[in-house]
């Protein structure tokens, strides 16, 4: 769980970091890191019966996943980058509740 937790704040700034312009690879680079922790999400989401959160990780695996990439111009990504940085920051919010309902 910490580790799916330091990932997903590892995205929010790579998240942030990709508004800017940059070489071509960081986004790559950022799709494959994207794609693989929203995927886990997705299942880990599942597992623990949070059907929403399950749904919401799967359509942001499919939107950054780096094998039928998704082709979009500069603005949209940005649009795209911010709503996914505020929707991963408040799902590791959301994660300390899963750990709480647990114990």
């Amino acid at each position: 769980m910490k580790v799916f937790k330091f990932s997903k704040i590892i995205i929010v700034l790579m998240l942030l970091i990709g508004i800017f312009e940059l070489p071509y690879g960081y986004y790559r680079v950022l799709r494959l890191i994207t794609f693989f922790v929203c995927a886990y999400g997705a299942y880990f989401y599942h597992a623990n019966e949070f059907k929403k959160w399950t749904v919401y990780f799967g359509i942001i695996a499919l939107i950054f996943n780096p094998f039928f990439p998704v082709e979009l111009f500069k603005a949209a990504w940005i649009v795209i980058d911010l709503l996914t940085t505020g929707f991963i920051f408040y799902s590791i919010n959301i994660d300390d509740k899963i750990l709480t309902l647990e114990e």
